[in-house]
């Protein structure tokens, strides 16, 4: 399944965090949540390409994060940069989620 998610934050989260398992209490698969006005998507990134990500869920879900000027990266509260983020980290990523492709 391809979705994309225009993020408007996204987070890197702590390894252990992403192995203590990160289902969705909103029945809409491990890695995904919803809240006002948009999804939040978790995983792991298996690709960083110029201003995407793509994200893998637990529940096997692939998504592409798309980084738009707008959008806040942080790390532990602190700013950050989309080359910090690298193949393997874990994330979580608010914002639109556009139909699937």
């Amino acid at each position: 399944m391809g979705l994309a998610v225009l993020a408007a934050m996204v987070m890197l989260l702590p390894g252990a965090v992403w192995a203590q398992g990160m289902g969705g209490q909103d029945g809409q698969g491990e890695g995904r949540v919803a809240f006002a006005g948009g999804q939040m998507v978790r995983g792991v990134v298996t690709a960083v390409a110029g201003n995407r990500l793509t994200v893998d869920t637990q529940a096997g879900e692939v998504y592409q994060v798309v980084i738009s000027d707008n959008t806040r990266l942080t790390k532990q509260r602190q700013p950050m940069k989309v080359a910090d983020i690298k193949v393997g980290d874990g994330v979580g990523a608010m914002g639109v989620l556009d139909a699937p492709t």
